[in-house]
Parts: C-alpha cells; structure tokens; sequence
C-alpha cells in the first residue's frame, strides 16, 4: 500500500484513537434486564435512548417527530397513553444505530425477517450479540491501521462502511426476492 507523501501522526498519536477503541471494546446499550422497567414519557425515553448510545453525536439524536413518524409508518407500535414500554426503548435502542448505515424502510425489514419486534427480549439479545461482535472486530481493525495515517485509516473504514452497507442491503433484497417467490401460487 502506497503511503501518503505527508503522512499524519499514526493514531495511536491522536487523542480520539485510543477513545474511539475504547468505546468499541466498553460501550454497549444496556442489556435487557438494564432497560427501566418503569413506563416513561416522550421526554424520558429520547434522554434515556440518546444518552445510551455508544457513539452518541447530537446531529444523530433521536427526536419526538422521528418516534411519531416510527410510530405512523408502523414501524413502532403505539405508546400505552402517553407511555413508552422496555419494548419501545429496545426498539429505539436499535433503530437508533441502524438509521445511520440503513435506509429505514431496510431496518424495518431487517427487523421483520429476524423477527426482532415480535421476540423483544430475544431479539434485543440477538441485536446486541451482534453489535458486539462488530464492535470488537472494529477495534480489532482499528488497533491493527496504527501505523497509518488517519487519513488512510479513515479512508479504509469508509470503504469497508461501504462494503458492508451494499452487502446488508443487497442480503436484504435477496431475502425480498425469496419472500416473493414463496408467495407466488405454483402452477
């Protein structure tokens, strides 16, 4: 691999590398049994789900209007009242994550093929037995590019972010395309 002409100080230099690889190996939304089992309000839920977030950013927050829009596209059921259950935060636990790489129309269909929605707890278990073992695969990575520049070890997680997007998705409308052909009547 080719090297810069200037190369930047290698990451282990910047202070946001060894941060950024400890929110990989340390940070994870609560487990099920962590979640409040207490109903909460609009304003609980998004501090509760926002604060929760490994890579939390505020121009990634979750809002009132995109839980009412989940909430109208059917995406997330309807809140007892005016209350929001231990399913909605897990739910939105993971909505949150995915809407950064998934368009959600994908995410929701994510969801329905692996039935996260209608197993909450197991599929909550699932979502993070598999945001673990990416997160500690991407430290793994990150630990082994400390000896390029930050730009060359951005560039290559923004390919391999590529990379596993167009794979996700084109899984996901491979399993669109066997779900239609289960549907066709035989003739």
């Amino acid at each position: 691999m080719a090297r810069d002409k200037n190369p930047e100080p290698a990451p282990e230099n910047i202070p946001s590398a060894p941060d950024l690889r400890t929110t990989l190996l340390d940070k994870r939304p609560e487990s099920w049994d962590r979640l409040p089992d207490l109903d909460l309000y609009m304003d609980q839920l998004l501090n509760y789900v926002n604060r929760k977030r490994p890579f939390a950013s505020a121009d990634q927050d979750l809002t009132k209007s995109m839980v009412n829009n989940y909430i109208k596209q059917g995406i997330l059921p309807r809140p007892n009242g005016k209350r929001y259950t231990r399913d909605h935060i897990a739910e939105l636990s993971m909505l949150v994550l995915l809407k950064e790489v998934l368009p959600m129309q994908d995410s929701q269909e994510l969801f329905e093929q692996l039935d996260l929605f209608e197993a909450s707890q197991a599929g909550y278990d699932l979502f993070r037995e598999e945001l673990d073992r990416t997160f500690l695969l991407t430290a793994e990575v990150l630990e082994n590019t400390r000896e390029d520049s930050r730009g060359a070890t951005a560039l290559r997680f923004a390919l391999l972010s590529y990379a596993t997007r167009r794979v996700a998705i084109s899984l996901l409308e491979d399993g669109r395309d066997d779900s239609t052909k289960r549907d066709e009547p035989e003739l």
